[in-house]
């Protein structure tokens, strides 16, 4: 090698391997090797491996607001301004400004992002949808794995109008993730390494919502079809009035279900009313709001805990917004 510097932004390689490094120092090695990187020199005449450990400042972002309990506020205190671009990844635009987004959820963990993206072509937005679930490094952008999806929400929803429930159908926490593979589809469990699945929970068609916490995945699900399978547009724009006015949660009960996380076991149900992102949980209970008043499953039983007094909202709770249920200390 030649030269002290090595031609790479910091935290970018996973693996370095160098019989000389020349005037490259060590310090430099380190600088460019992403957490859990490895160096693999060869020094007075053997080679030696050295890994670089991950930060415990550095935090996951597990679920659509951050973690089972809602808060959206990470526990990072290594993230800060931008102040240059890691990497660069395709596709570089997204399908169309006026209909929905071409990217409905993104997490993070163990290194990895993880996201679902519409891969259709962007010549037109009235071509076909192409609903990917994709797997990238996360401090280089080198794309792990793909895997195609079944039928999405319509890509020809209106822009800024949700549905705001896709986002958490994508959970991601250790070396797995759990992700509705279609609209319609049950949870799937996969290897956040590989992509391959291990299971798919059993009874959980309808999907709508998915945290997972403790050891336990927690499934809100709805005993009918996704209501709004049935969306076509009306006008080329102009649709985002329509959804405000035409598309509410429409209060039917759905089905709260408990699963061991590793073995996909089920241990229990609850049916009740379950307002739309509200379901949330800490190391003692399940809460949701039920569209009156917040309720407490216990989380070892799905047994009520305690419900609460009646809390205020909206006459209709529409889809390009939603109310946000928030646990701390609990």
């Amino acid at each position: 090698l030649a030269g002290n510097r090595l031609p790479y932004i910091d935290e970018m390689v996973n693996l370095l391997v160098a019989e000389k490094l020349g005037d490259v120092p060590m310090t430099e090695v380190t600088r460019v090797l992403a957490p859990k990187g490895v160096a693999y020199l060869k020094q007075d005449g053997e080679w030696k491996t050295t890994v670089k450990p991950r930060p415990k400042e550095i935090d996951d972002w597990t679920h659509f607001l951050h973690d089972a309990g809602g808060n959206a506020v990470a526990h990072d205190t290594v993230v800060g301004p931008p102040r240059h671009l890691q990497w660069l990844g395709s596709p570089r635009w997204s399908r169309h400004h006026d209909r929905m987004a071409s990217m409905s959820a993104l997490v993070s963990a163990n290194g990895r992002v993880i996201y679902v993206m519409d891969e259709g072509s962007r010549v037109s937005i009235q071509l076909p949808s192409r609903w990917t679930l994709v797997a990238r490094d996360a401090f280089n952008g080198v794309v792990l794995w793909k895997k195609p999806m079944g039928k999405w929400h319509s890509h020809l929803w209106p822009l800024k109008s949700g549905p705001t429930q896709l986002a958490r159908r994508l959970v991601t926490v250790g070396d797995r993730v759990y992700v509705t593979l279609g609209v319609d589809e049950p949870v799937s469990v996969l290897d956040a390494a590989t992509g391959e699945k291990l299971h798919d929970l059993a009874d959980s068609k309808g999907a709508e919502e998915i945290i997972v916490d403790g050891g336990q995945v927690f499934v809100l699900a709805s005993p009918d079809p996704w209501e709004l399978n049935t969306f076509l547009p009306f006008h080329n724009t102009g649709d985002q009035a329509r959804v405000r006015r035409d598309f509410a949660w429409n209060e039917k009960k759905r089905n709260v279900k408990a699963y061991d996380a590793i073995t996909g076991k089920r241990s229990w149900g609850h049916n009740n009313k379950v307002a739309p992102l509200t379901l949330t949980s800490d190391e003692h209970n399940v809460y949701f709001h039920d569209g009156e008043k917040v309720m407490a499953l216990n989380r070892s039983s799905g047994d009520v805990a305690w419900s609460g007094g009646k809390a205020g909202r909206p006459a209709q709770i529409r889809f390009n917004f939603g109310p946000k249920l928030v646990v701390h200390d609990g």
